[in-house]
């Protein structure tokens, strides 16, 4: 199977905003992005998207396996 969908993530850390920093300066709790009940989306051993598992698109569901990971982080 090339995609797999991750879903029911109860903790995922993104570190989108500390990547915005490029290391530079002070990192707090909010630097991690963590996105609680979270889904994230991996083709090819590369993730191509995460994010809330509410904000998971049709497309991007399609043709995957989609594995529950019932809450755990």
């Amino acid at each position: 199977m090339k995609k797999t969908i991750y879903t029911d993530i109860g903790e995922l850390m993104t570190l989108r905003e500390a990547a915005g920093k490029k290391a530079r300066g002070p990192m707090g709790e909010a630097d991690l992005s963590i996105v609680k009940n979270a889904a994230m989306v991996v083709e090819k051993g590369r993730v191509i998207w995460s994010g809330p598992k509410t904000k998971l698109s049709r497309e991007l569901r399609k043709g995957g396996k989609s594995v529950s990971l019932k809450g755990r982080n």
